[in-house]
């Protein structure tokens, strides 16, 4: 219905709308409340100092260290380049091997390298992040080519690639001096025999 038919339809003039219309209050925007961090910085280096890997610590009976380690990280830029490597090598190994095995293997493997570095270092250690995770989904990938074994020389060949790949991709991602390269690659090591403990 046009506006004009509207109008006279109501009794009101056209021009009576566009004064009410013209005259109606704009509502002011809605202040939104400001969004908090629920941990101060004081909390986040508190929850950091209790639950990275402490080498005089674990030595004292604190072993859940090993584990509580993996789950944390530095800052923002740790975090995402582990998110990013891991969710990359994490979903094929999940794709390979199930998620539920993938996850629980490569999680073991990096606790794992934890212990291999608290036994491996004599002086103090301190260190956190998924990085030995992360390199242990790459040394699940890498024996997952040891399935192909049994179906001959191609099989054979394929083998070789896929270890030589995984140990390139170790060197790539995992020897990067500013890094814990002994933790990396002990967590490839754990993800390899932990790969191959999954294909029997």
């Amino acid at each position: 219905m046009p506006k004009a038919a509207a109008a006279r339809h109501l009794g009101i003039s056209q021009s009576s709308i566009f004064r009410i219309l013209r005259t109606e209050p704009r509502r002011r925007p809605v202040a939104r409340p400001r969004l908090r961090p629920v941990l101060s910085e004081a909390d986040l280096g508190h929850l950091k100092s209790a639950g990275r890997m402490d080498s005089l610590a674990v030595r004292q009976g604190q072993w859940w260290r090993l584990f509580t380690a993996v789950t944390l990280h530095s800052d923002a830029a740790h975090l995402v380049s582990n998110v990013t490597t891991g969710l990359l090598l994490l979903g094929l190994a999940m794709g390979s091997f199930g998620p539920g095995f993938a996850l629980l293997a490569a999680y073991l493997a990096g606790a794992g390298a934890n212990l291999a570095v608290l036994l491996l270092r004599l002086r103090d250690y301190f260190g956190l992040g998924a990085s030995g995770m992360i390199m242990g989904a790459l040394g699940m990938l890498t024996v997952q080519s040891l399935a192909l074994a049994r179906s001959g020389i191609p099989g054979r060949q394929l083998v070789v690639r896929g270890l030589a790949g995984g140990m390139l991709l170790l060197v790539l991602f995992g020897t990067n001096p500013d890094t814990d390269v002994l933790a990396h690659v002990a967590g490839f090591m754990g993800g390899c025999w932990l790969g191959a403990v999954l294909l029997m």
